[in-house]
């Protein structure tokens, strides 16, 4: 009869004690819940002293007493490995129920009590065999769930894939579908996106990069999508699109050439939060109070603030004649301060080459929590035309 496993798939355990690469008795360690059948399969994975995975061996159980195990070691073409009382095992018994299943078939077949296997519809197992289909898929979608598991899991549907269709499986409704949507499952978290035709999509390369003086707008459905470097935060912006599928959990993120990487995590349908925060912040118009030496005649040209979370981006771009060096600048009228700051709102110092046109090189501590993302001038007759772009975290 068809053997009856009454445990979780993909338990884990420890080691009683240390085994050699020929030791055919195991012993496992607070196992309540070991099947007290043999021919069924387990996964022994050394880690490293960082807790990595280092590599595992499949082992078949022959018999089981209580939390002793007689086992037939590197089974499957894995090989048998030392392991410590400190390293794991995980007791997966997801693919021994279609295993079983085959060779029951097969015995049966050998008997001549089933003439016909293509005919052979397995009507009083379809329902367990789907059950336990939905258990697989239930272990593939689990945040819970190590990718080693479900990598071994895949790998055994691709080996007996074609034994199944041999035993003509789409006499059992919707197997063949199941089978398929499971082998070709994403099992990689982390991957990469690429850009086509001004959209994100899953893949194995970055985008681009640099994105610089641009909007970008993409699509982003699972997985990580890492989008390039974003040069200008202020100037430059990308825009992530929640495709028809986002779903709570997914996440995709901004690699940042001048700030720290950015995650954007789904916490809800349309929902998206960066760093914690609420994406809330628009871009708002700013009357700047400007402080600058030696420049005369400013005249502003645009002066924007962008709250996100709890930090602030400004930008302004303002124009005026500069007679030399300029050693300060600074300016007021923002409706926050920047953290730690004991000088006024947005002041900060810069030493610069003002006779050649280039201001704000350098910066001064008493900016503390707000950073100089980029300066730019350019002689526009006896004018200079100025940009900044800053960030920093307010109180």
């Amino acid at each position: 009869m068809f053997k009856k496993y009454e445990v979780a798939n993909n338990v884990m355990a420890q080691l009683d004690g240390d085994i050699n690469t020929t030791q055919t008795i195991i012993t496992i360690k607070n196992q309540k819940n070991i099947p007290q059948v043999g021919n069924w399969i387990l996964t022994a994975v050394k880690f490293d002293e960082n807790g990595n995975t280092v590599k595992n061996e499949l082992m078949l159980v022959k018999s089981v007493n209580g939390k002793t195990l007689e086992v037939e070691r590197g089974f499957d073409n894995t090989s048998a490995l030392n392991f410590t009382k400190n390293d794991f095992i995980f007791l997966n018994i997801t693919s021994q129920i279609i295993k079983d299943i085959q060779e029951e078939i097969e015995n049966k077949a050998n008997k001549k009590e089933i003439p016909n296997i293509s005919n052979f519809a397995l009507k009083t197992e379809t329902q367990r065999l789907q059950t336990s289909i939905e258990n697989i898929r239930q272990l593939l979608t689990s945040d819970d769930t190590d990718l080693d598991t479900i990598q071994e899991i895949v790998n055994f549907i691709k080996i007996n894939k074609s034994t199944l269709n041999s035993l003509t499986i789409d006499t059992i409704s919707g197997l063949r579908s199941k089978l398929n949507e499971l082998e070709n499952r994403n099992i990689n978290t982390d991957n990469l996106a690429k850009l086509n035709g001004g959209n994100v999509f899953n893949g194995n390369q970055e985008i681009k990069d640099t994105i610089s003086f641009q909007n970008f707008t993409g699509n982003v459905n699972t997985g990580v999508a890492r989008v390039g470097q974003v040069k200008d935060r202020v100037n430059g912006s990308l825009t992530i699109q929640l495709g028809n599928n986002g779903q709570k959990g997914q996440k995709f993120e901004i690699v940042d050439s001048k700030w720290e990487n950015i995650l954007f995590h789904v916490l809800d349908t349309g929902e998206v939060v960066i760093n914690g925060q609420n994406i809330t912040g628009v871009w708002q118009d700013f009357s700047p109070t400007f402080y600058i030496s030696q420049m005369a005649g400013v005249q502003i040209i645009t002066a924007k603030y962008k709250i996100i979370g709890k930090t602030a981006f400004v930008s302004i771009q303002f124009k005026g004649i500069l007679s030399g060096d300029c050693q300060e600048f600074g300016f007021d009228g923002l409706p926050f301060s920047w953290k730690n700051t004991p000088a006024p709102s947005g002041w900060i110092y810069n030493s610069g080459t003002g006779g050649q046109g280039i201001i704000m090189t350098t910066t001064h501590p008493r900016q503390n929590g707000a950073k100089l993302i980029t300066s730019t001038s350019v002689k526009n007759g006896s004018s200079y035309d100025i940009g900044i772009s800053i960030f920093g975290e307010i109180i």
